[in-house]
């Protein structure tokens, strides 16, 4: 259905998701590659939505999940550098 003031909903993301956990709170996290790993850039960023910490992720193509580390610990100069 369209017309003036019909929303279309989009089309289901079909883009593979991959498991991560959040090393802050335990949070069990699905998430699909950023834009810069499907280039070949090996890096991301998300919020946690259980504690909203913000992470700094990696593919580990080892073991087909993501890497996750608080951004503090990952940034040079970071809380714990």
């Amino acid at each position: 259905m369209t017309g003036k003031g019909v929303i279309n909903p989009p089309k289901e993301d079909k883009r593979p998701r991959y498991r991560g956990i959040c090393p802050v709170c335990g949070k069990e996290m699905w998430i699909c590659k950023s834009w810069a790993m499907e280039m070949g850039i090996n890096t991301g960023a998300c919020f946690c939505p259980g504690c909203e910490t913000l992470m700094h992720i990696t593919f580990n193509t080892e073991r087909q999940e993501m890497d996750l580390e608080r951004f503090e610990d990952y940034i040079p100069g970071g809380e714990n550098d």
